[in-house]
C-alpha cells in the first residue's frame, strides 16, 4: 500500500507545481490528457485503498462480534456453574440439618 500512497503524493505534487508555474498557463491538450490520466490513475489507487480499508473494517467487526459472543458465552457458563454450586451447597446444608 505504501507505493500506492507514494504515487498519489507524486501526482499531487506535480499537479501543484504545474499549477504554480507562470509559463504553464497555456497547457496543451496532450498535457491535459496526461494530467487527467494521472488523476484517473490516482483515483483508481485511492479506490483500491478504500476497498482494502473497507475489508479491514469488516474483518475487525467480525472479530469483535466473535469475541463478544465468546465473552458472553463464558460469562453465561460461569454464572450457570456458580448457580449450580450454590444450589449444591444449599442441598448439602439441608442434608446436615
Amino acid at each position: 500500500m505504501h507505493p500506492d500512497i507514494s504515487h498519489i503524493v507524486s501526482v499531487l505534487t506535480e499537479t501543484h507545481m504545474d499549477s504554480n508555474a507562470d509559463d504553464n498557463k497555456d497547457m496543451s491538450e496532450s498535457d491535459l490528457a496526461a494530467l487527467f490520466k494521472q488523476i484517473d490513475g490516482a483515483n483508481g489507487v485511492l479506490n483500491g485503498v478504500e476497498d482494502k480499508l473497507d475489508g479491514l473494517l469488516s474483518n475487525l467487526e467480525t472479530l469483535l462480534a466473535v469475541l463478544e459472543d465468546a465473552g458472553d458465552q463464558s460469562s453465561g457458563e460461569g454464572e450457570a456453574e456458580r448457580a449450580a454450586s450454590q444450589n449444591e451447597g444449599k442441598e448439602s446444608a439441608g442434608d446436615k440439618e
